[in-house]
Formats: structure tokens, sequence, C-alpha cells
């Protein structure tokens, strides 16, 4: 009788020990998706996974032919440092202004990141056959989240960029 209460009490102390360190070891893992759409990223752990659905769904609308991106855009200006806009701000909405309700993306912009837009100039110029002059011309851009001052001394807050091109249809 007194081996088996011996053995219970060991299975319930490596039992729990075991459930402790799973648990543990789990909530340090980053997950390849938050876990609900539209939930904030503020210290949730996700941040890079949560930056990375963001800009898949920015990039979706910023790339498409119908964004406004060309001369004289408000795009084209930020992206470019013109006019006295700001290349980078605290979040997307006061960034791209000019996107519509339903362009945005469904997911919350991390806090403690700073989204930023850069044009890059001339590598794609590409002229085509089929292209008319008044045609866009095909450019590269990035996006890039720059963690806020407090969090560049922690080794696991990265900046997170994505290159992209616009408009879609002209890059091959």
């Amino acid at each position: 009788m007194i081996e088996v209460l011996i053995a219970i009490l060991l299975f319930a102390v490596f039992s729990g020990i075991f459930v402790v360190v799973t648990e543990f070891t789990t909530s340090l893992a980053v997950a390849d998706q938050p876990s609900v759409v539209g939930a904030g990223c503020m210290g949730s752990g996700e941040d890079r996974a949560c930056i990375e659905l963001y800009f898949d769904q920015l990039v979706d609308v910023l790339e498409a032919s119908t964004y406004p991106a060309g001369p004289g855009s408000e795009f084209y200006d930020i992206s470019r440092g013109l006019s006295g806009k700001n290349q980078c701000a605290m979040s997307p909405e006061s960034l791209l202004a000019d996107l519509l309700p339903a362009e945005k993306p469904a997911l919350t912009w991390p806090q403690d990141y700073d989204i930023c837009v850069y044009a890059y100039e001339g590598s794609l110029s590409v002229i085509r056959e089929d292209l008319s002059a008044s045609s866009p011309s095909p450019g590269l851009y990035m996006l890039q989240a720059n963690p806020s001052s407090s969090l560049q001394a922690s080794s696991t807050r990265k900046p997170v960029q994505r290159l992209f091109c616009r408009p879609r249809y002209l890059c091959v």
C-alpha cells in the first residue's frame, strides 16, 4: 500500500512539472498568426507576426493599379519625402491617410512600432513596347516597421521590412 501511495505521489509531481514546463515553453514561442483577427498586438509576443500579416494586407492594396501613387499623389510624396511629408509615422492611419476604410487592414498596428515607407528610384523603369508614354512605370517600394526607441535596446525587437512593386501588373 505504501508503494502505491509513493507511485501516485511521484506521478502527480512529474505530471505537474511536465505541465508547468510545457506552459512556460509555449508562452515563449511566437505564434505564426495572431489568435484573433483584429486583436491588439501590444505586448502579446506576436508583434512580428502581426506586422507581417498587416504588411500582407497593406501591400495588396498598395500594389493595386487603382491605388493613387503617381506623381502628385500623397503616397508618391510621402514615399520620396517630398513637400515636407514624413516618411515615418506612429500609425499607418496617419502615414497613409488616403486609404479608404475598406482598404485598411483588419489588424491593429502595434503601438510600440513606427511605420515607414520608402521609394527606390530608377532601377525598375523598364520600357516596354506595349506601354504608352502615359502609362505608369513600375516602382519599387519598401515598408518598414521600426521599434520605438525604448524597445531598440531589446535584442528581440528588430525592424521588419517588406519590399513590393507597384503597380503589380508591370512587375514581372
